[in-house]
């Protein structure tokens, strides 16, 4: 038996082998007495107790400990010996192996090996050659005979213990996990992201183990609240290099395959099934190119280990391989249905089409032209490599795919061999990861050396000798002129460069993300302000570098080009605005300001824009890196080059800013967009026009298809393919039954436990602290790790505002923080704001707020956070957001002061272009998140903070902003003068309605604490004059009175439809549960909602939809939500039956069914969703605003919370039948439906026949049942978002 170190070596040298008795022989000779250190061994001697194998063998047991003498040794040696050259075959007693562990002499020999003052020549050599040969092997030792390592081997094989060696030398502080299943091939500290990596190597398999432990580094937290500020959540991932040689999205197709059901989980969808229960913060998988990724996170251990076996298991024992469970590959890949459509002649006629869950998203994707320009640009610079190909598959390939397709491109990619897995967490998490992943899989698997010989991703040459044109249609907008000429219609184009054929340095790659900057990273950089000033488009396209993969590309372009003389300019502009910047390079403001920022990105990955798609947005910090990690690790490059970057990027800021370059010092950057832009002829020029007829031009080819195998496969083929998608439909529809799904791993709500660290996991609880400073509340946030950031929040109270003046707010603040100031032109304001942040922003806080004292005036000691009240209290708030460097504070603050306090007059253009940015931005999001506009607008006709949010963040704040668009022009010195006086009302406010918040490391902190306050005491006008403010929990909102009159006109309890161009259509309905009593509402209601968003008689077959239901604990609201809804009719008929059937299914038992028992930990999972650093300052001051409480706010929040928690966990079936009973009193209701312009099926669920177009003559008679909403108020017409992008509405 061996023991595997460093390296991959062992003990079992056969230098030279010692018996028993030379051991015995050597000891006795080097012995002086049994208690004293006896004197140097001899050469001779040091060789037989190196290479001894019983030695080496014994090191594998440990005891508890006892002294034992030379001759008690010499007795084990000769028990234990089994012959001269073979190790023993069991192991020694209890006590001889705490005799050899903690005798002397041995201690003293090995001691001997390191440092040793010999006096003679044979004893030098001696030393010399033992620390030459024998150094990694020696200090393992060392550390065993100290009581550091614990290896066990009971004769039987079972899971090893770890060895927990951590490294307290200066220069890293490694947390190292030795596993005899592993080889530890790399290990170091990584300082930009305070934490420990190390590499390994599974050396049955050769696969690769990446891990990352935090950095404990903060001294003054100690234990495990400390690991767990650090580590927060745990993460698990695995990379499968799976690059494709088709477009038929094979990748694809198996990454949604394997997750329906694998040999040990045999249901249909088990990780989605223990998804329901789990606590999980992250949960998803990703296809790219040429790697496709699993990745889970969590803060429980026992679902941490359940994840990495269901996750595990998928990948390597999937059904989807089985004859038996082809459906699979129908439901996932593609299907031929049958479906009914009305005929010419208005009968039903059926008719085959092409279904398939990817083919159902590609077909998504290639009709959205921003996704398809950059797919079209990349084929065409990769075109000599298998990067060309769309990993996820082209619509009109993806029925060339079969199932041997599949299961050939599984086979070969899914190996350990071909994998890279990830762990992020503590030293536990990645002792529970290395065991479950070689014990429970890899261990079954060999090295397959065609995994190890698959090439990496070939780099693509720059052999393109004339750049490439391609031009592709995409499908025009629904709302276009019927008789407007197609070319009319708005072109997308775009320029995509390839920027480097070869490996790039580090220092290089900071020199583009410079670039990006300089060129396109801020609304004043030099290309996008050039595009913007031809007016040639509506939008800048393309945004820069793409870093995903070896190669990176850079794209700018424009979209809404209308002129077709236009679309060749716009290439030209690019080029012209490039020869510039290479013939006078960049000014020194600009680029101090792009350093910085370059600086700060690296450190904060959750704001790093290449990292922060949008599944991992707002997912845990883990997740970020193992993303990161990849962009070296995939193509065999040490995954520590993805994050060490300091020392590049001071080498870089010597270079651009060196004084003997003085203007030149930026030429390494000119040199760079001259030979990777100008000069390279590698790029693709892409074009996209709109077409009416796309869409149907596509499904003529998919019928085109269809026909093709019909006629390819021959009847008995396509026939077993009609019945594979009648297995899918019957299986799909079929229950799990009980004995397979208890086949899940569960987690049992009665061991999950909650303490206040587990609310802000990142939050150092007993060292924040809150305080009144020179009047104002500051609050300091401790974290664990900030990494050399500080977070900044600076507030200020609205209450001297009118009501009507709050929409006014966010053209004020954004009239601050981006046009000129009395010093600053608006570029040089830009680079300022850089030079000292990653900029400055600006944040509404419109809060509910517990009343201190009931309304008979009587005092409580405490309400809980989720006490249903009237709602009069509320905190309403401007906050100026942003994050620094320490050593940049002053600067940061100084500037800040500047902005807010130094007030001037804006002029007209500014106004009007900071009006027409908040329009364009907030059509934008109305398009694109259409189903968070009904519950806002709901939530609007039920309390005075959900009335507030409207306003500001809803479709009210889009027809007020046109109705100040407006007024730019019809009556701007009216604008103007209401401007003015917000304006003033905001910068003269009284310092006790003012909130500084920072949140960083305490060591930051204390640095930061003078700076702060200077600022407190100097940087803040002194008005005491101005209204003193009471906390907002000590007295009503001035506003009350206002908000309640504007809500019976503008946001009445009514049905209404919302008509905005958005793909999908959603529909809600909200109503009053409990009413506004001052009453604590149990955790358990909100449980039950969460349990029903699940439940499977809303959903239809396609199961597009998403369904939630939410309980508003202080509002007493519940609400019912459904995105991407075909059919909003349909889907409140069944809403209605929701407590029939709730109670159908609950009373039928006398239990809680095991999936409402499950949902009730998903529910919990819902309340702790993944905490960016930035954010935990931000949090802890809606705890402090929102509380009732004086003192210990935070706290007390902390503590409702965990309690709402353990409600929530402790739910019964009597709970269940209450809330059945509740419904009934489900009183007030309400329904909106968002939908597009030329939607019927949004008015089609009102009680009277109302399915019509929507037309100016008919809008007010529908007005009986639904309020319908229009956009601006120009008028009764309802019409799309879009086309109000004018002063004229």
């Amino acid at each position: 038996m061996e023991f595997s170190i460093n390296g991959g070596k062992s003990f079992d040298d056969d230098s030279s082998i010692g018996t028993a008795d030379e051991v015995a022989g050597a000891l006795r000779a080097c012995q002086s007495n049994g208690t004293q250190s006896p004197s140097p061994p001899s050469k001779t001697h040091l060789s037989i107790l190196k290479e001894n194998r019983i030695v080496s063998y014994l090191l594998h047991f440990d005891e508890e400990s006892s002294t034992g003498t030379a001759e008690e040794v010499d007795g084990v040696f000769r028990a234990s010996k089994s012959n001269d050259t073979q190790s023993p075959s069991s192991p020694p007693s209890k006590t001889p192996l705490s005799i050899l562990k903690e005798n002397r002499i041995m201690n003293y020999l090995l001691h001997s090996l390191w440092k040793s003052d010999y006096k003679d020549e044979e004893d030098y050599n001696c030393e010399l050659q033992c620390k030459q040969q024998c150094k990694r092997y020696l200090l393992i030792t060392v550390l065993a005979l100290m009581g550091l390592i614990l290896i066990v081997f009971a004769g039987r094989e079972a899971e090893v213990e770890i060895e927990k060696v951590i490294s307290d030398s200066p220069d890293t502080r490694a947390s190292i996990v030795h596993h005899d299943a592993f080889v530890v091939e790399k290990h170091s500290s990584i300082p930009e992201i305070q934490a420990t990596m190390v590499l390994y190597r599974h050396k049955q398999t050769r696969a690769e183990i990446l891990t990352i432990v935090p950095n404990q580094s903060n001294k003054s937290v100690k234990g495990e609240q400390q690991q767990k500020a650090q580590a927060g959540d745990s993460v698990f991932g695995v990379s499968v290099k799976t690059q494709s040689d088709s477009n038929s999205g094979a990748a694809h197709v198996l990454m949604k395959g394997l997750w329906d059901g694998s040999t040990k989980y045999p249901l249909k969808d088990p990780i989605r099934e223990y998804s329901k229960g789990s606590l999980n913060t992250y949960l998803d998988a990703t296809c790219l190119e040429d790697r496709t990724l699993y990745t889970a996170a969590t803060r429980n251990r026992d679902d941490w280990r359940n994840l990495i076996q269901l996750m595990l298991d998928a990948l390597f024992h999937p059904l989807l391989l089985e004859d038996d469970h082809s459906w699979i590959f129908r439901k996932e890949g593609w299907r031929v249905e049958s479906e009914m459509r009305k005929g010419d002649e208005g009968y039903d006629v059926e008719e085959l089409v092409l279904n398939g869950e990817v083919l159902d998203v590609q077909r998504s994707i290639y009709n959205d032209p921003d996704e398809m320009i950059h797919r079209y640009a990349r084929r065409s610079l990769f075109h000599d490599t298998r990067m060309q190909y769309d990993a996820q598959g082209i619509p009109r390939d993806i029925y060339l795919l079969d199932r041997i397709g599949m299961k050939n491109f599984y086979h070969k990619h899914y190996h350990p061999t071909n994998m890279q897995i990830f762990f992020y967490g503590s030293l536990d998490d990645i002792h529970d990861g290395l065991n479950l992943f070689h014990y429970g899989f890899a261990k079954q698997h060999g090295v397959r050396k065609d995994k190890l010989e698959m090439s990496m991703a070939k780099l693509q040459k720059w052999n393109l000798q004339e750049p490439a044109l391609e031009i592709h249609s995409f499908q025009s907008p629904n709302d276009a002129d019927e008789n407007e000429d197609a070319t009319r219609i708005a072109n997308h184009v775009m320029t995509s460069w390839l920027i480097n054929e070869d490996i790039m340095t580090t220092k290089t790659e900071l020199a583009w993300k410079v670039i990006e900057y300089m060129l396109v990273g801020t609304p004043v950089s030099i290309l996008r302000r050039a595009l913007d000033e031809t007016q040639m488009g509506t939008e800048v396209v393309g945004d820069g570098l793409d870093t995903t993969y070896q190669q990176w590309r850079f794209s700018i372009g424009l979209k809404g080009v209308v002129e077709e003389d236009d679309v060749t300019k716009v290439d030209e502009v690019i080029e012209e605005a490039l020869k510039q910047i290479v013939e006078n390079g960049f000014d020194q403001e600009s680029l101090k300001a792009a350093m910085n920022y370059v600086y700060m990105q690296n450190l904060d990955y959750n704001n790093d824009r290449a990292l922060c798609s949008s599944s991992t947005r707002t997912s845990p910090r883990g997740v970020h890196y193992f993303h990161k990690a990849l962009e070296k690790w995939s193509y065999g490059h040490e995954p520590s080059n993805a994050f060490e970057f300091d020392k590049e990027w001071r080498s870089l800021q010597a270079e651009l800013f060196n004084p003997k370059y003085h203007e030149n010092g930026d030429q390494i950057l000119r040199n760079l967009i001259n030979s990777c832009m100008l000069e390279n002829t590698h790029r693709a020029h892409i074009r996209m026009t709109p077409r009416k007829d796309d869409l149907e031009r596509q499904s003529r080819e998919e019928q085109e298809r269809i026909d093709w195998l019909g006629k390819n496969l021959g009847n008995e083929d396509f026939m077993n393919l009609m019945r594979e998608t009648d297995d899918y439909e019957t299986i799909g529809s079929t229950p799990e039954l009980t004995e397979v799904y208890e086949m899940l791993p569960k987690l049992a709500s009665k061991y999950i436990e909650f303490q206040e660290e587990d609310i802000h996991p990142l939050l150092m609880v007993n060292q924040s602290r809150v305080s009144t400073e020179h009047q104002v509340m500051l609050a300091e946030t401790v974290v664990a790790a900030s990494y050399g950031m500080l977070f900044v929040d600076f507030g200020i109270d609205l209450r001297d505002l009118l009501l009507d003046e709050l929409v006014l707010v966010p053209v004020i603040a954004r009239l601050m923080l981006q046009t000129a100031s009395f010093d600053y032109s608006k570029e040089l304001l830009n680079h300022k704001i850089h030079q000292v942040s990653t900029g400055i922003s600006h944040e509404l806080m419109l809060l509910d707020v517990l009343p201190k004292k009931k309304d008979k005036g009587t005092s409580v000691d405490h309400q809980s956070s989720y006490s249903v009240h009237e709602g009069d209290h509320l905190a309403t708030k401007i906050f100026f957001r942003g994050q620094c460097m320490v050593e940049n504070l002053n600067e940061y603050l100084s500037l800040l002061q500047e902005l807010v306090f130094q007030g001037r007059e804006f002029t007209k253009v500014e106004i009007e272009t900071v009006i027409k940015e908040l329009i364009e931005e907030a059509q934008s999001w109305v398009e694109e998140e259409s189903h968070i506009l009904a519950d806002i607008r709901m939530e609007a006709r039920y309390s005075n903070q959900g009335f507030l949010i409207e306003q500001v963040y809803g479709i009210s704040q889009l027809q007020n902003l046109h109705s100040l668009l407006l007024k730019t022009e019809s009556d701007f010195d009216s604008l103007k003068t209401a401007l003015e006086r917000a304006h003033k009302a905001l910068v003269q406010s009284h310092r006790s309605g003012m909130v500084f918040s920072v949140t960083g490391e305490p060591e930051l902190l204390e640095e930061a604490r003078p700076i702060v306050d200077e600022f407190l005491t100097d940087g803040i006008p002194n008005n005491d004059e101005g209204t003193v403010f009471l906390h907002p929990r000590d007295a009503p909102h001035p506003w009350i009175k206002s908000i309640v009159k504007a809500q019976k006109v503008s946001s009445p309890i009514a049905d209404e439809v919302l008509i905005v161009a958005t793909p999908v259509a959603s529909v809600g309905k909200i109503g009053v549960l409990y009413p506004a009593a001052e009453t604590t509402i149990n955790g358990s209601t909100a449980a039950v909602a969460h349990y029903l968003s699940a439940a499977s008689y809303l959903y239809r077959k396609d199961r597009s939809q998403h369904i939630s239901i939410n309980y508003r604990p202080r509002h007493g609201t519940l609400q019912f939500l459904s995105t991407q809804d075909d059919s909003p009719e349909s889907t409140l008929e069944s809403l209605e039956q929701l407590r029939e059937s709730l109670s159908n299914y609950i009373l039928d038992k006398d239990y809680l069914p095991e999936d409402a028992q499950q949902a009730i930990i998903g529910a919990v999972a819902k309340e702790q969703q993944p905490e960016r650093i930035s954010q935990v300052g931000w949090h802890l001051l809606i705890d402090l605003l929102s509380s009732p409480d004086e003192e210990g706010s935070t706290r007390s929040n902390a503590k409702d919370r965990i309690q709402w928690r353990q409600e929530m966990l402790l739910t019964t079936r009597e709970d269940f039948i209450a809330f059945v009973n509740d419904l009934l009193a489900w009183r007030d209701t309400s329904v909106a439906v968002v939908s597009s312009s030329n939607s019927k099926e949004a008015l089609s669920f009102s009680n009277n026949d109302t399915s019509q177009n929507i037309t100016d003559a008919n809008a007010t008679d529908i007005g009986q049942q639904l309020s319908l909403i229009p956009v601006a108020n120009t008028g009764p017409a309802i019409l799309p978002l879009p086309q109000l992008t004018n002063a004229n509405g």
